[in-house]
């Protein structure tokens, strides 16, 4: 019988309407196998990330990495809501802002192996990336009441 190791990742950190959530099986049948993923409402593929990354983070990184930039670039969002840019270019920013957020955070990111540390680990680059994406982008930003409030995308 195989004993597996399940992760938790969501999204929530910096999305305050999202509702993402997938349990892993981080260590799948073989080798070859992809990560089983469970009771989520979306596909979520793994990707490669630095070499700096622990591990047992890639897979964590490779998730979070790719469901970030579609959670924060709904239209409904603050990054999208709140900035005169395309949901590929939303993308595009948080997807380049995220992977330099990783290598800057590589050595201090807790060893992602349950769910509170995966969301430890989400609110150190979700943050990252979000302060860069809006600093990138300042010059794009839409002056509002609601654009000018940060609990729009800082996790509570």
């Amino acid at each position: 019988m195989k004993t597996s190791t399940l992760l938790v990742v969501t999204s929530m950190a910096l999305c305050t309407s999202c509702d993402r959530t997938a349990a892993i099986d981080l260590e799948p049948e073989s080798a070859e196998a992809e990560p089983t993923i469970a009771k989520s409402s979306t596909t979520i593929a793994t990707a490669s990330t630095t070499a700096a990354a622990p591990k047992r983070n890639a897979l964590f990184l490779g998730l979070f990495g790719k469901q970030l930039p579609t959670d924060l670039c709904k239209s409904e969002q603050y990054f999208r809501a709140c900035f005169q840019v395309t949901e590929e270019r939303c993308k595009q920013v948080v997807t380049e802002e995220l992977d330099k957020c990783v290598t800057i955070h590589a050595a201090t990111l807790p060893l992602v192996r349950d769910g509170q540390t995966g969301a430890a680990a989400g609110r150190v680059l979700g943050q990252c990336a979000g302060t860069a994406y809006d600093v990138r982008l300042i010059g794009k930003r839409i002056q509002s009441s609601r654009c000018n409030d940060p609990s729009q995308w800082v996790g509570k």
